[in-house]
């Protein structure tokens, strides 16, 4: 990457961090207008815009930009990126719920299921199970209990093996599995933000974008 390149990568990073995700976004819409930068920091800029997008409650921003991310990487092999695609669509279901596009979110989340179920790799296990859980939820607020089941079904035992950080995902789809079984709608659940390994633990910012 070129010096005008990582600088303008820095800059969006320390906008994010300061909490100025418009400007965010306008440093990383840079960096995707530059020529010859790496794969990778292409997709993360784009997923890092779609982040930023969601933050300012721009949701079909939000949902363009893990489109254009999906359509310019989807056929992605590299681990890194496979994240970045698995995360957006994850990310894109839950703001196609908030617009009341259930069925384009199931959509979204059955494309995770599918593309990477078998995954080995945690980052994109863990997508899977947030795109399983989501889905039941879905369904659950749908009425279509026998199918959030089936979902949910799926979600625990992978889930139970799990490391602590996902046990309230494993608490929020044992509640809805309940509810779905006494035929009672549950909202679906939230998407938790990737965070950067070097600001995970500062709860009391916005959630970080991947600066891997």
């Amino acid at each position: 990457m070129t010096p005008d390149a990582e600088a303008l990568r820095v800059r969006a990073f320390a906008a994010f961090e300061a909490g100025r995700l418009a400007e965010a976004v306008v440093c990383f819409d840079g960096l995707l207008r530059l020529a010859n930068i790496p794969k990778f920091y292409a997709a993360q800029a784009l997923y890092n815009m779609s982040v930023a997008f969601g933050l300012l409650d721009n949701l079909e921003a939000e949902i363009a930009a893990c489109q254009e991310l999906i359509l310019r990487f989807g056929a992605a092999e590299e681990p890194q990126i496979e994240t970045l695609l698995a995360s957006a669509l994850v990310n894109k279901g839950v703001a196609l719920i908030r617009l009341g596009r259930p069925d384009l979110a199931l959509d979204s989340f059955a494309e995770v299921v599918a593309r990477f179920a078998d995954a080995e790799a945690p980052a994109l296990r863990e997508q899977v199970e947030k795109a399983l859980v989501d889905s039941g939820a879905v369904l659950s607020e749908q009425g279509r209990h026998s199918d959030a089941l089936a979902q949910l079904a799926q979600a625990l035992p992978r889930l139970a093996a799990r490391r602590p950080s996902l046990r309230c995902w494993s608490i929020k789809a044992t509640a809805i599995s309940s509810s779905a079984k006494a035929t009672r709608p549950w909202p679906p659940a939230r998407n938790c933000w990737p965070a950067s390994p070097a600001t995970a633990t500062r709860k009391s910012k916005p959630p970080w974008p991947w600066a891997s």
